[in-house]
């Protein structure tokens, strides 16, 4: 009998025969039926994955060398290319390699079936702005999902499908950004003091901190900016360079070159985050660096330094960074060497409990997988859209009283709430919706569902924290392997929501026995120490790295 392979959707009633693409088939549908053999990948194919994208985003910079020109029709430096373009590269060749891998999967697991697939027609014209636009309303988008899987399915038919075509009228209506006033003015600030970009920083210590960074000088070594056409090595098992041109965000198809002959290069420190999305403030970096400038970016986010396989940020960050700024690691298996400096971020905050309180706060539930890390995957995230329900039903009933619940933000990348998740748990429970952490630093424990920034927050401030997640989706680098197996004897870490629940119940009441045991506690200053590392006098140690800059 014949199989019907779901790439985008699922049918309200499900069967044996019918197989899914991907985690992302259930967005709308809460039937559970993703097969976790399809949707699990190991350790070790995550780093073939990687291994793969990155010799595929190198052979496209060599492409784009020799193709792309500037607005002036000149040739573009390769340095100029891999702060400007490999950020959408990686959001474009990751997604593609993580598509191509799960296709090859169920060829694998389903040799002998015989199936029936229907594709989308490769009748719709994509057009994206920027990479974010690209990420948002492509990466995310289940019509552009369709249309990739389509493009790779008909390219490499196995004998056994049976394809038929479907048509969407997509009109390219698109999640839109609106940027603030306050954003306005912080993107001019930051393009005038680049530092002020480190997340924590406030105006008057970015502003003492780059008069200081502007006294230095860069060692500069002369670099030929003359393109060398490359020989490609990518696959025929898809046109990359094809539709690396087709999918192009427009900003790219236009680049203004200004770059300078300077007499004397300074440093640039600023958030490794700005490196992704924006676009203005990346081409000012990247004149700078093809200036002779030389580029510092420091970390935004907690899993840094902790996860096994962070291929974006190896590729975006570190690969474009002279020297990176940590929040406490020394090193990991991308980097040998790091700068590591007390966090700003997390030096404001200050733990005082003032009441009761009991916050769950519930991840982003991102079902599409488009990048290539090595926790959050997105079969993790199908089981994560029950966790409330598992939590708020396991809770003491002495303890709903104290029960809050912040939902996931939204997909968008702004600091917004879902509304369908305000609209469906709104009645049952209380719901934070305003600044988080102004709550998190009263609160009498907080439950947290994933390995995320929040987590080094809340452990750098010492916020009685109960963690859980599926040891089977979440993968540590080495160097943090220890810390995590005493967090999980000591009852911080869980790997499910159940046991998480239990261990809240048996301690809420005399919280301070379990939170406060000193075994426990120096292995919170261990994770803090190389981690999340705050000091209120973080200043002292900034100033200090920048008059020792070479």
């Amino acid at each position: 009998m014949k199989k019907t392979l779901w790439l985008v959707d699922s049918p309200s009633k499900i069967t044996e025969d019918d197989i899914f693409f991907g985690a992302w088939c259930f967005n709308e549908n809460f039937q559970k039926k993703a097969d976790e053999d399809l949707e699990f990948i190991s350790l070790d194919e995550m780093r073939l994955l990687e291994n793969n994208s990155n010799e595929i985003i190198s052979d496209l910079i060599n492409f784009f060398e020799s193709n792309l020109l500037s607005i002036e029709n000149q040739p573009i430096p390769r340095k100029y290319l891999d702060i400007m373009i490999k950020p959408w590269l990686n959001a474009f060749v990751h997604l593609v390699v993580l598509r191509f891998h799960r296709f090859k999967k169920i060829i694998k697991l389903y040799n002998d079936d015989y199936f029936d697939v229907i594709l989308l027609k490769d009748n719709i014209s994509w057009k994206f702005n920027d990479t974010l636009d690209f990420v948002i309303n492509g990466s995310l988008n289940k019509i552009f999902n369709f249309w990739l899987i389509s493009r790779i399915i008909e390219n490499n038919k196995p004998a056994r499908w049976n394809l038929s075509y479907i048509s969407e009228n997509y009109d390219n209506k698109k999640t839109i950004r609106n940027i603030s006033l306050k954003d306005k003015l912080y993107n001019h600030l930051i393009s005038l003091i680049p530092i002020y970009s480190v997340k924590g920083l406030s105006l008057l210590n970015s502003v003492l901190l780059q008069f200081k960074l502007g006294l230095k000088k860069a060692n500069f070594i002369s670099e030929d900016r003359i393109n060398r056409k490359k020989k490609s090595k990518l696959n025929s098992d898809f046109n990359w360079e094809l539709y690396a041109m087709k999918l192009l965000p427009e900003n790219f198809k236009n680049l203004k070159l200004n770059l300078k002959n300077k007499k004397i290069h300074r440093y640039i420190i600023c958030c490794g985050s700005k490196m992704y999305y924006d676009e203005g403030f990346k081409q000012k970096i990247a004149e700078r660096v093809c200036s002779g400038d030389k580029l510092i970016l420091s970390q935004h986010g907690g899993v840094y330094g902790s996860v096994a396989v962070h291929a974006a940020v190896n590729s975006v960050e570190f690969s474009n960074s002279q020297k990176y700024i940590t929040w406490g690691w020394k090193g990991n298996s991308y980097l040998n060497e790091t700068v590591p400096l007390p966090s700003p971020y997390l030096s404001k905050f200050n733990y005082i409990n003032q009441n009761g309180n009991i916050i769950f706060i519930d991840s982003n539930v991102n079902l599409y997988s488009f990048r290539i890390n090595s926790i959050n995957l997105s079969f993790e995230n199908l089981n994560r859209r029950n966790n409330l329900f598992k939590i708020y039903s396991s809770l003491d009933d002495k303890l709903k009283k104290h029960f809050y619940y912040r939902p996931p933000l939204s997909q968008s990348g702004g600091e917004v709430l879902s509304l369908d998740f305000k609209k469906q748990f709104k009645e049952k429970v209380n719901i934070i919706e305003g600044d988080l952490h102004t709550e998190t630093m009263k609160s009498k424990v907080v439950l947290i569902d994933g390995p995320n920034t929040t987590m080094n927050i809340l452990l750098s401030a010492k916020v009685p924290t109960i963690a859980f997640w599926n040891n089977n989706y979440n993968f540590f680098d080495e160097n943090i392997l220890e810390i995590i197996e005493k967090l999980k004897k000591h009852g911080v870490i869980h790997d499910s929501p159940n046991k998480a629940i239990r261990k809240l119940n048996e301690v809420y009441f005399d919280i301070d026995s379990w939170w406060l045991n000193k075994e426990l506690q120096k292995t919170l200053d261990e994770f803090n120490k190389n981690y999340a590392l705050a000091d209120y006098n973080y200043m002292n140690s900034w100033s200090k790295f920048i008059k020792n800059l070479n």
